[in-house]
């Protein structure tokens, strides 16, 4: 079974209350595809928070920007804002660098 639905201009699905929510089914073994072929942008947007959670996620583009105010990358256990990477000094000592300087 399917439903499709198609208009030839825009089509809007709002709640004003409620929720909106598309669920694919846990048998399902089709990959889920939302698909541009206009000239305009997708953006997702949100009040609060946006979540996205998967074993893998992977972003391509030509350039990717990620712009924030705070936060932090962690990957295998080590922060991007916070790291520290050893070092040895001209006359033999050794520790580590401080943390990235911020802005």
């Amino acid at each position: 079974n399917q439903i499709k639905a198609s208009c030839k201009n825009n089509m809007f699905f709002e709640s004003d209350e409620g929720c909106i929510r598309i669920e694919i089914g846990k048998e399902s073994i089709q990959d889920i595809t939302i698909v541009n072929d206009g000239k305009g942008d997708i953006t997702i947007k949100s009040k609060n928070k946006v979540n996205v959670v998967a074993d893998t996620v992977d972003v391509d583009g030509g350039t990717v920007n990620i712009d924030g105010g705070t936060g932090d990358v962690v990957v295998n256990g080590v922060s991007l804002v916070n790291h520290t990477h050893p070092h040895t000094d001209s006359e033999g000592h050794s520790g580590d660098t401080g943390a990235p300087h911020q802005p």
